[in-house]
């Protein structure tokens, strides 16, 4: 479950607006709860806003930050309008997800946590699939890729280039197998990132 990816600073939203696709630092560390760049679709074109991640809901003590495409897919209430009508691009220069067994020391505290594994395009921007009401969005997850799938059940619903137009038209099933995704995986985390 993705709760830590990096997004582009305000600066290379104007540069990504203008064609620009490659980035090195500075970039935006997000988490739940902060806002972050996306893309909106609204009179037929990209827009780009802040949102902040996490649907609050009273039922649980945090927000909910994440949708399975599959719930989304079954109609599940809580997503069902969203997911509908109101689909987002989250541009990204990278996203963590932690190993579901392997645990290392921290290098703060000296007990064990989850070793935690980059999944980038090494300095290249891409895009996740999110959903959003009013000022908040989700990401969408999915079942892992081959490159995922040995660290994690489960992953961001990551966007090739030729695919954003047919998430943002409103299909769903397509992106059930994300298999050959490619990504680049690094265990450099919990060190600093540096692309």
């Amino acid at each position: 479950m993705c709760v830590h990816y990096f997004a582009p600073t305000p600066e290379m939203i104007l540069e990504i607006d203008k064609g620009r696709f490659s980035f090195q630092k500075p970039y935006k560390d997000i988490f739940p709860g902060i806002k972050a760049p996306i893309y909106i679709k609204e009179e037929g074109k990209l827009q780009a806003t802040e949102l902040i991640w996490g649907y609050p809901v009273n039922w649980k003590k945090g927000p909910v930050f994440n949708t399975r495409l599959e719930s989304a897919l079954e109609g599940n209430r809580m997503w069902k309008d969203s997911f509908e009508s109101r689909r987002c691009l989250l541009p990204t220069l990278g996203f963590y997800e932690p190993h579901e067994t392997l645990e290392v020391p921290s290098p703060r505290t000296g007990k064990p946590i989850k070793q935690q594994y980059l999944f980038d395009r090494q300095g290249a921007l891409f895009y996740m699939a999110g959903i959003y009401e009013g000022g908040y969005f989700s990401l969408l997850t999915t079942p892992p890729s081959r490159y995922v799938k040995e660290i994690h059940s489960r992953m961001p619903l990551v966007l090739n280039h030729d695919e954003i137009a047919l998430w943002l038209s409103g299909e769903g099933e397509y992106f059930l197998s994300r298999e050959n995704v490619s990504l680049n995986v690094t265990s450099r985390y919990p060190q600093p990132l540096e692309f």
